[in-house]
């Protein structure tokens, strides 16, 4: 799985979650803790999510504040 795609799956499943254990991302993207650690850190520091004690979970931010690769994502689930 190319980084970006990893990542965007990442963001996608703790969004449909809102809390996700590392563990679970671990399996959910067949990849090393470390890798899901660095794929965090990078989502972070964008702002789009927030590690916490067990795990990382969706940061929601104003509509005004997402761009439109961000809004695609969140909101492909309501259509």
């Amino acid at each position: 799985m190319i980084v970006e795609e990893r990542k965007q799956r990442l963001l996608e499943i703790i969004q449909k979650r809102q809390f996700v254990s590392l563990q679970d991302l671990k399996r959910a993207t067949q990849t090393s803790i470390s890798t899901v650690r660095r794929d965090l850190v990078d989502l972070a520091a964008q702002g789009m999510v927030r590690r916490v004690h067990g795990g990382v979970e969706f940061m929601v931010r104003d509509r005004d504040q997402l761009t439109v690769k961000e809004r695609r994502t969140i909101y492909q689930a309501d259509k």
